[in-house]
């Protein structure tokens, strides 16, 4: 029996622009129906552009030069729109946030099933179905905007999954994933194809994750070949930190709500200068909440934050910075300048400090960060690893005493995600407290000092979820 070709790749081609380098370079890839395969490569390699262009999202809506030939189940995807392949393909972008089209989890993800023309009862039930599938049924009444980033990538991922498409684009599905959720994703992956026979196709840099594929590729100057163990090596720098005694900040019973559902329940949190404190925890257990309550995005309902004893609860945002600095999960939360330069050096001008040495320390971080050539380069143009290293970079420039990260090394490939621990290790060195929100617990093992379990809004005994993970691995 022959084989069917789900994806048929010949001859592209893609630059953003006549006079820009080209992305893709040439690439071929054919991919039989049934087929799970992961793409990976270093941050800005051209996996996700190469995802854009299977569905006709490059060129129809990003612009850019396209040459050669795509086909979808000997469809030329030149000749459809892209709605028109919707039944065929559907693409999970890194980003969450820019596919949603409704308010409401529930309507989420009726959203594509009403598109399809599926009747009242198929919606009702697929949503049942999906929503169990993903373990997401207590969403389903929730709005979008109170969940977290990992519960908005498992929404995204349950609307495209109740539409049953030929073919599953996975773009860093695991990036905001606790690694529960990983693990399980990884055999719901394994139970769609086999059930449904969905070819599915993983863009990653969690070199454990995708081994569930029947195909491993690299992708390299524009082109795909078989991985070779490239990513196989990752030397983990374990930091020293310096702490004092003085504790820098202190969390006094805080408590958050948003609108009436409880997110912080009695936080208790006392942090010394110099340390490097990792919070870990499941997906929407409060974590982001609690480092936005800390630099004043949101506003506790109850309880004190003590920085430096001095109470902050009500200090205006902007004087806050000053001191915290804060980089979200969305890279795409803090661009403003028109290029990569000015963009690191625009928290510093903001703050005050010198701009001939803010200039002399951005030209020499970008180059450690790998930077240099992009750095007249608009920041919406990065990939979302680039925009990553662009927040950090500009919030070390800013010099504050506390650094918070959320999620930092998402998007970053093995290589920039050791840089990264490497100058996080070095400005701790210098006197910075570092703050990191992960769910990468090797990041988190590699740098932390200190590590504490935030659970249903409350700090609880971190011992007792490493234990729960074990229990999960040996499973």
């Amino acid at each position: 029996m022959q084989e069917i070709k789900a994806i048929e790749i010949r001859g592209l081609n893609f630059a953003y622009s006549e006079d820009s380098e080209k992305i893709l370079n040439n690439l071929n890839l054919v991919v039989q129906s049934g087929e799970i395969i992961s793409i990976l490569g270093s941050s800005g390699s051209g996996k996700s552009t190469l995802l854009f262009c299977l569905n006709g999202i490059i060129p129809k809506l990003i612009k850019g030069v396209k040459l050669g030939e795509v086909k979808i189940y000997e469809k030329n995807v030149n000749d459809f729109s892209v709605s028109d392949l919707s039944s065929d393909i559907q693409i999970m972008f890194q980003n969450p946030e820019t596919q949603f089209f409704t308010f409401n989890v529930r309507d989420e993800i009726s959203f594509g099933l009403e598109n399809k023309g599926c009747d009242e009862t198929q919606i009702k039930q697929e949503i049942e179905s999906v929503s169990k599938l993903l373990d997401i049924s207590y969403l389903l009444d929730r709005s979008i905007e109170e969940l977290s980033s990992g519960e908005k990538q498992l929404v995204i991922l349950a609307s495209l999954i109740a539409i049953r498409p030929k073919i599953l684009v996975l773009d860093e599905p695991t990036a905001n994933l606790d690694p529960i959720r990983t693990k399980k994703l990884k055999t719901i992956l394994k139970e769609i194809n086999k059930k449904h026979q969905t070819t599915i196709i993983i863009a990653e840099h969690d070199l454990d994750f995708v081994d569930m594929s029947q195909r491993i590729l690299f992708m390299k100057d524009g082109q795909l070949k078989d991985y070779g163990g490239e990513l196989d090596k990752d030397y983990l720098p374990v930091c020293k930190p310096k702490i004092t005694p003085d504790n820098i900040l202190r969390i006094k019973n805080l408590h958050y709500k948003y609108d009436k559902i409880k997110i912080l329940n009695g936080i208790d949190l006392e942090i010394r200068k110099g340390e490097i404190l990792g919070i870990v925890g499941p997906n929407g257990s409060g974590k982001s909440t609690l480092a936005q309550n800390i630099i004043g995005l949101l506003r506790p309902t109850e309880g004190d934050i003590i920085f430096r004893d001095k109470n902050i609860v009500k200090l205006p945002i902007n004087l806050i910075v000053k001191s915290i600095g804060y980089m979200f999960q969305n890279p795409d939360y803090t661009l403003f300048e028109n290029t990569v330069l000015d963009e690191v050096k625009f928290g510093a001008k903001n703050v005050g400090l010198n701009k001939k040495e803010t200039e002399k320390e951005a030209l020499q971080i970008l180059k450690e960060f790998g930077l240099t050539l992009f750095k007249d380069t608009d920041p919406d143009n990065l990939s979302v690893g680039q925009k990553r290293r662009v927040n950090i970079v500009s919030l070390i420039l800013m010099k504050p005493e506390i650094l918070i990260l959320d999620e930092p090394d998402t998007g970053l490939d093995r290589i920039n995600s050791v840089k990264l621990k490497e100058m996080l290790c070095l400005t701790n060195e210098k006197g910075l407290t570092i703050i990191v929100v992960s769910h990468n617990l090797n990041l988190i093992r590699s740098l932390c000092n200190r590590i504490i379990f935030i659970d249903k809004g409350k700090i609880v005994d971190a011992n007792h979820y490493f234990e729960l993970l074990k229990q999960n691995d040996d499973h």
